[in-house]
């Protein structure tokens, strides 16, 4: 009995375990994609990613208010920020419990109008960030500039206004170009995902586990 207990807490130090809860529910989702059989059993397994994740988004929760009501309670540096971010989180949960079109209401004019305005800042920082970064040094990064030049042109309405040409150019730019590189740049990331797969469920490949 002894030299089973082992054996088994052997078998679970070297994290066979989770390999396996790794390795089964992928071999069973693999095999029901290209034969259709077992698609009851792979459904339901679709369904534990959706159950951790509402665990995950829990965890995640008590976790920011676990770190903002420390700052506010050893009162840090900025502790003023943590305050507003526990703040409005109770809000727009509270109102999204209690009263929905003041949610809603939260959800239209601060949280939209919010993002995109931190979409436009980001675009324009990464604008000033490319043009002070980038030295027209090589052909390449030439060739990357104007390229660049022409795709924001068909992005903007100024493009049009300028010259009705510009559009066209950066829109094919956009669609040929670096559409066909982006295609091989895809299969690229789905031949190596398979591969990781693979030396996934084979046991070899052990980073989601924590290991090297």
């Amino acid at each position: 009995m002894k030299v089973k207990q082992l054996s088994v807490l052997k078998f679970l130090k070297k994290r066979n375990l989770p390999i396996l809860f790794f390795a089964i529910p992928g071999i069973f989702i693999l095999f029901t994609y290209f034969t259709g059989y077992f698609t009851e059993v792979t459904t339901k397994i679709s369904r534990w990613p959706v159950t951790l994740a509402n665990f995950a988004i829990i965890l995640g929760v008590f976790t920011l208010i676990r770190y903002h009501a420390t700052a506010i309670s050893r009162k840090r540096e900025e502790w003023i920020y943590s305050a507003i971010t526990l703040i409005s989180l109770f809000i727009t949960f509270g109102s999204s419990l209690i009263y929905q079109p003041g949610f809603d209401w939260i959800t239209t004019n601060i949280i939209q109008i919010g993002s995109i305005a931190i979409v436009a800042f980001v675009g324009f920082y990464n604008y000033t960030l490319f043009y002070r970064a980038a030295r027209a040094r090589t052909f390449e990064v030439t060739l990357l500039i104007v390229c660049c030049i022409f795709v924001m042109f068909w992005m903007a309405p100024i493009g049009a206004a300028i010259h009705p040409a510009l559009p066209v150019i950066g829109k094919w730019i956009n669609d040929v170009p670096n559409g066909g590189a982006m295609r091989g740049i895809l299969i690229v990331i789905a031949v190596g995902m398979i591969g990781l797969f693979i030396r996934a469920m084979l046991g070899y490949e052990k980073s989601y586990l924590g290991g090297e």
